[in-house]
């Protein structure tokens, strides 16, 4: 059985070289970009370490959709990708909860 290498997932049903699931794919490229995700890779580790707590998470995810409402273009896209990386994290404390 293959499984994800960021968030341990079954992968079976994915192509054949697939390493990561669709989600963990997203975040780990620039959500559009095509290159390796570096700009946010940061973000990424540091939630995923395990040091919060999903409470936690979920407050961050909730400030980042306040922004959202009064930022312009780019700034909602930036923030956009950040959230994805913070449900990502707090689908994974979840899923380590059960």
């Amino acid at each position: 059985m293959r499984k994800c290498k960021d968030c341990g997932v079954n992968i079976e049903d994915r192509g054949n070289r697939a390493t990561r699931c669709k989600s963990c794919q997203k975040v780990f490229r620039d959500i559009g970009s095509g290159r390796a995700n570096k700009r946010y890779y940061q973000l990424w580790k540091f939630l995923n370490e395990g040091k919060f707590s999903r409470e936690e998470l979920q407050i961050l995810f909730k400030k980042r959709r306040t922004e959202c409402k009064y930022a312009d273009f780019e700034t909602r896209k930036i923030l956009k990708t950040e959230m994805l990386i913070i449900s990502q994290a707090e689908r994974r404390v979840t899923q380590n909860e059960r």
